[in-house]
């Protein structure tokens, strides 16, 4: 599962799952690069993406986050917020990347920004802490910054320009009979994720 979300969101659950089920293992594994379902062998991956490429794995979306720009007020006092998507080139930008590959970031209105990197990192908890500490902008999943917001630690800009949602999907290899333990867990991740907070 990606390294973020299951700090974040998956902890928690892990802890009820092993409470309800004492007889199933658990075996959970964190990484924010994207790994073969098939080839690795994995009973069940959990991806962070806006869309999917067509494949022959079994898909199930199980939850949609918002992306938000944010930045810190100390960050806005010192260099103003931007007003528009294309403000971003005259901004210090924290920014997620996969190897070396930087994901540029798009807007619902079509407009497509190559932010001016101050820090890149495939983490986003550690383009939070650097966000909170005021080195820059970051489109940044919400669910990583909603407390920040509501205490003032950070503030949304960029407001009327939103980005395509991120969807957490569940990925899992064509199987004619699926462990019943898988099945107990696949349960249990739509149920906890249909009453927690998007």
């Amino acid at each position: 599962m990606p390294m973020s979300w299951g700090l974040s969101h998956f902890t928690g659950m892990a802890t009820r799952f092993m409470q309800q089920y004492p007889d199933i293992e658990l075996d959970a594994q964190l990484g924010d690069e994207f790994v073969s379902v098939q080839e690795e062998r994995y009973d069940l991956v959990l991806r962070l993406a806006s869309e999917l490429a067509d494949s022959s794995l079994i898909c199930q979306r199980l939850a949609t986050y918002q992306h938000i720009a944010c930045a810190a007020p100390a960050y806005i006092e010192r260099h103003g917020q931007p007003a528009t998507p294309t403000d971003i080139a005259r901004h210090r930008c924290l920014v997620f990347c996969r190897g070396t590959q930087i994901s540029p970031w798009r807007f619902n209105s079509g407009q497509v920004v190559y932010p001016p990197i101050r820090m890149q990192s495939n983490n986003s908890l550690l383009l939070r802490e650097a966000l909170v500490a005021g080195e820059g902008i970051a489109l940044i999943p919400e669910f990583l910054v909603t407390e920040d917001i509501k205490l003032g630690r950070l503030v949304p800009v960029l407001r009327e320009h939103q980005s395509p949602p991120l969807h957490l999907y569940a990925l899992m290899v064509k199987m004619p009979h699926r462990p019943y333990p898988l099945q107990l867990f696949r349960q249990f991740l739509r149920q906890q994720l249909s009453h927690s907070p998007r």
